[in-house]
C-alpha cells in the first residue's frame, strides 16, 4: 500500500513539470456544432435496427 501510495504521491508532484499549454483554435460556437452534428450522427447509429439502416445513411 505504501509503494501505491508513493507511486501516486509522484505522479501528482511531476504531473506539470514540463507541461505545455493548449492553444484553442475553434471558438466555443464551432466546438458546440462540432458536438451537435456528433450526437445527432450518433443518435442515427443507436436507432439503426439493421446494416441496411447504416448503409442508407451513409449514402
Amino acid at each position: 500500500m505504501k509503494m501505491l501510495a508513493d507511486d501516486i504521491n509522484s505522479f501528482v508532484a511531476n504531473w506539470n513539470l514540463d507541461c505545455v499549454l493548449s492553444k484553442w483554435t475553434a471558438t466555443a460556437d464551432e466546438i458546440i456544432d462540432k458536438i451537435c452534428n456528433i450526437t445527432s450522427q450518433m443518435a442515427h447509429l443507436f436507432a439503426a435496427t439493421e446494416i441496411a439502416d447504416l448503409t442508407r445513411q451513409a449514402e
